[in-house]
């Protein structure tokens, strides 16, 4: 198993063009191996943490895992739950990445 911790702060521009303003963003995520091609994960983020005036604060639960079809290509999916009402209720994705 292996454990992950992604702090970190962004820059944004405002929308009226009016300056800056700066979030943070968080994630922790924990991974395990199910053998040599299977891998999951589970994981918490926080891609934008910023005050109300700014989106507010996003937050998700995630679920996901990858399979090896080889050493150069993988298939990956993850379901995300939204934890609030600022970010999407729920998220699907699949994923193959291929290694040149």
């Amino acid at each position: 198993m292996a454990l992950g911790v992604m702090p970190g702060i962004g820059v944004e521009r405002e929308d009226a063009g009016a300056g800056r303003y700066r979030y943070g963003l968080f994630g922790i995520v924990l991974a395990k191996s199910f053998g040599e091609r299977l891998r999951g994960i589970v994981e918490v983020a926080l891609p934008h943490i910023a005050r109300g005036k700014h989106g507010g604060t996003e937050a998700s639960f995630d679920l996901g895992a990858a399979y090896l079809l080889s050493n150069d290509v993988q298939l990956d999916a993850m379901l995300s739950r939204g934890l609030n009402s600022r970010t999407p209720d729920v998220a699907f994705t699949v994923g193959l990445s291929i290694r040149r």
